[in-house]
């Protein structure tokens, strides 16, 4: 998996080491967030259609709560499409 970016990104996280990280930082009524997106390639979605298994890795002691999804959970105001990229 690679990370991409979309319409919405603001921000790139970089770590030494590391591959840039694009990424969307929102404000939300729940509070602030960091949404990522990543473009799978077919072998990897093709090892997920057989495991139906995704991994996580989080390099920090500190575990921040997260939510994986299929779609974007921000929202497109112009009404064009809730699901946008």
């Amino acid at each position: 998996m690679k990370p991409v970016e979309t319409r919405t990104t603001n921000c790139v996280y970089t770590h030494e080491g590391c591959n840039d990280l694009p990424a969307t930082r929102f404000e939300s009524n729940v509070g602030n967030g960091i949404e990522v997106c990543f473009e799978i390639s077919d072998k990897e979605l093709e090892e997920i259609k057989k495991t139906k298994k995704v991994y996580l890795d989080i390099l920090s002691l500190n575990i921040p709560p997260i939510c994986l999804n299929s779609f974007s959970s921000l929202v497109d105001w112009s009404g064009k499409n809730e699901h946008f990229n």
